[in-house]
């Protein structure tokens, strides 16, 4: 479990100190890095609007991305990838991972419902829709829903 695209080596540029002293920093990143590919594979079916094929795979598994390059393994290649969307997928993997390094005990994405003697805390895990903003212009999937 190795991060593929926000590399060792570029995680400086894109991280900041509290999220690279993040324990189990590396498994962060590998979600975020699923998080963000499997957001951009096209998995709409032909004349069927049915998400996932048999055992809940999706039924296509291409990035739909302008530029984006995958080895033989199916692995990022990122020597074959566009520059700026490489910049831009790990900018938007560094976000997430700035999200989700944050505790979850922090007033601002911790939400308080008291109703009685009894207190119930709720942890806001949305992202904002704005960390994908970097990849809208690569974006090409179509628009099905």
């Amino acid at each position: 479990m190795t991060p593929q695209i926000l590399t060792s080596e570029a995680q400086n540029d894109f991280l900041s100190q509290e999220a690279l002293d993040a324990s189990r920093l590396d498994l962060l990143i590998v979600r975020a890095e699923t998080r963000v590919l499997n957001r951009y594979r096209e998995t709409r079916p032909d004349g069927r609007f049915q998400i996932e094929g048999v055992d809940g795979e999706p039924l296509e598994q291409e990035v739909r991305l302008e530029g984006y390059r995958e080895t033989d393994a199916g692995d990022p290649d990122l020597q074959e990838m566009d520059e700026e969307l490489l910049f831009a997928i790990r900018d938007t993997v560094a976000r997430i991972v700035e999200h989700e390094a944050q505790k979850p005990d922090e007033a601002k994405h911790v939400e308080r419902m008291d109703q009685g003697d009894r207190r119930v805390d709720f942890r806001d895990k949305d992202l904002p829709s704005s960390v994908f903003s970097g990849l809208r212009r690569f974006d090409e999937r179509s628009a099905w829903h």
